[in-house]
């Protein structure tokens, strides 16, 4: 499983929809804080600390998504309470 691939399973786990969750994953990929990192690598390679950092800024791409799209979504507190799973 690519690291894509698995943050794409923890947003959706998390309550957004396959859609939703694309358009998070587009937002993360386009951030430069995010480009040294290879989400076609495998999920695997990644130190849990390393995915761990990396789930946490998506959670603030999914946050913002969710406040300029959709500010009442019901995932909301997903993204906002600490101790989420990482994948």
């Amino acid at each position: 499983m690519t690291l894509r691939e698995a943050f794409l399973k923890q947003l959706t786990d998390c309550g957004l929809r396959e859609d939703e969750a694309q358009k998070v994953m587009e937002r993360v990929e386009a951030d430069p804080v995010m480009e040294a990192v290879k989400f076609s690598d495998t999920h695997e390679g990644y130190p849990v600390q390393c995915v761990a950092a990396i789930w946490m800024n998506i959670k603030r791409h999914a946050l913002a998504y969710i406040d300029d799209e959709k500010p009442q979504h019901f995932a909301r507190p997903m993204f906002t309470q600490e101790g989420v799973p990482t994948p």
